[in-house]
């Protein structure tokens, strides 16, 4: 088996790199590709276990982009980790997802909501900050009965606190 496009809590998935990859060799997994977005943090941590049990990690990342006003995530596949120019981009990536989340946090406190940046830290214990650490905010302190409720309101695509 096979899987391309895979996350770790390096962005926005659920497991740490090497439970990552644990999990998906349990699951039969034989080449895996770990594509975090916009950083390829993961990837240090995740060879060795996957290299342990056999598998074969590919070096991934997913970049988002806009296109017509609309988001698209576009999957990079044999990245070279250590690229000083793939390490620049991240890094201002970076910097622009910091932005964005602070806009975002914003605008839900301007509807009323008490979300602090510092929450949203919290829970993404160092990530990069994404959309899903936000959403998981609202649902941990009662604003939204699950992720994709918190989409659905707040945070999907032309919804109040969308940047």
């Amino acid at each position: 088996m096979i899987d391309l496009h895979s996350h770790t809590t390096a962005s926005d998935g659920q497991y740490p790199p090497e439970e990552q990859v644990a999990r998906a060799a349990q699951a039969g997994v034989k080449v895996l590709a770990i594509t975090d977005h916009d950083t390829v943090d993961g990837l240090q941590a995740a060879q060795p276990v996957a290299q342990a049990r056999g598998m074969r990690l590919i070096p991934g990342i997913e970049i988002s982009i806009s296109v017509n006003r609309r988001e698209v995530h576009i999957l990079g596949h044999f990245v070279d980790p250590q690229a000083p120019q793939l390490r620049d981009f991240s890094a201002q990536l970076k910097i622009e997802r910091e932005s964005r989340m602070r806009e975002m946090v914003h605008k839900l406190q301007r509807l009323g909501f008490p979300i602090t940046m510092d929450m949203v830290n919290e829970v993404a214990h160092g990530a990069l900050l994404t959309r899903p650490h936000l959403a998981r905010v609202m649902v941990e302190f009662g604003y939204c009965k699950s992720l994709p409720v918190a989409f659905s309101r707040f945070l999907g695509d032309g919804k109040p606190a969308h940047v």
